[in-house]
């Protein structure tokens, strides 16, 4: 999660880690917390198709709804 003056922190045609999130960490003011959940990036096409061949192949560890009880429910 980012407050909107990250925005501040990268220039023109900048990026995100590597101007903004670099700076602000640089400057003691990047928090980070654990997690220990599925994760996987989909910045790329093959990221994106890599986890669209796996939901249809019923390899989704990221559905948690679909496999614990009452989850659904909760929704």
């Amino acid at each position: 999660m980012l407050r909107q003056e990250v925005f501040d922190h990268i220039p023109e045609g900048g990026d995100l880690v590597a101007d903004g999130c670099v700076g602000l960490a640089g400057q003691g003011r990047l928090l980070a917390y654990p997690y220990r959940g599925y994760w996987r990036p989909t910045d790329t096409v093959k990221e994106r198709v890599a986890l669209d061949e796996a939901y249809s192949r019923g390899d989704r560890p990221w559905a948690l709804w679909e496999r614990e009880p009452g989850m659904a429910a909760a929704r």
